[in-house]
């Protein structure tokens, strides 16, 4: 029987650790880092950002194993992470969770982003980030025109919960111009609004 060397040596290779990363295989390496800079958004994944991941990948379908139910091959994992990455960014600034990967791995687009868009928003999570992105697109054009500024989220938080339509939030930040440019530095209650308007986190 005669040994197929070429094979042999390369398998051999390709089952020692990586020297960018010891606790990934040579072999295993260009799809953690391919897999792992799926998951970013921009640049690419470096060694320890690849090995971090593959460890939580392989451990998914080892639970996934565990409960009966086929792993994610990379191929579906590449195609289930590109429309979930950029409607988790859009939403929440942040990459999809492994478990979101499992969890939507049947949903079309449209059950995708209604999931994501249901999830509370980050700083207000009385408030759907849905609807926080929503009302910070309605507002963005009232607030440039009459404050020269974004809108932040304490405002559309407002809005949200008042079902401020167009023309509500056109006169809304009116009044604020209003406010503002009567204010003599005293503590009034538009003044007030205004500092806490000012110092909210805007996205």
């Amino acid at each position: 029987m005669s040994i197929d060397w070429v094979n042999a040596v390369a398998s051999w290779f390709g089952d020692q650790p990586h020297p960018q990363s010891p606790g990934l295989k040579i072999k295993e390496f260009p799809t953690a880092v391919r897999l792992a800079t799926k998951m970013r958004f921009g640049g690419h994944a470096d060694a320890r950002e690849a090995e971090g991941f593959w460890r939580e990948f392989q451990a998914m379908n080892d639970r996934l194993a565990a409960s009966k139910k086929p792993p994610v091959s990379s191929d579906e994992f590449e195609h289930l992470i590109e429309p979930m990455a950029k409607i988790s960014f859009a939403y929440h600034g942040r990459p999809p969770t492994l478990h979101e990967v499992v969890r939507h791995r049947d949903s079309d687009p449209k059950q995708m982003h209604d999931w994501y868009a249901n999830l509370p928003d980050e700083h207000y999570p009385h408030v759907p980030a849905g609807g926080m992105a929503k009302y910070l697109a309605l507002a963005d054009p009232y607030a440039q025109m009459h404050l020269a500024r974004k809108p932040v989220k304490l405002e559309a938080s407002r809005f949200y919960h008042g079902s401020f339509s167009p023309d509500a939030i056109d006169a809304w930040y009116q009044k604020m111009k209003q406010q503002e440019g009567g204010a003599d530095g005293g503590d009034d209650s538009a003044a007030g609004h205004a500092g806490d308007a000012g110092t909210a986190i805007a996205r």
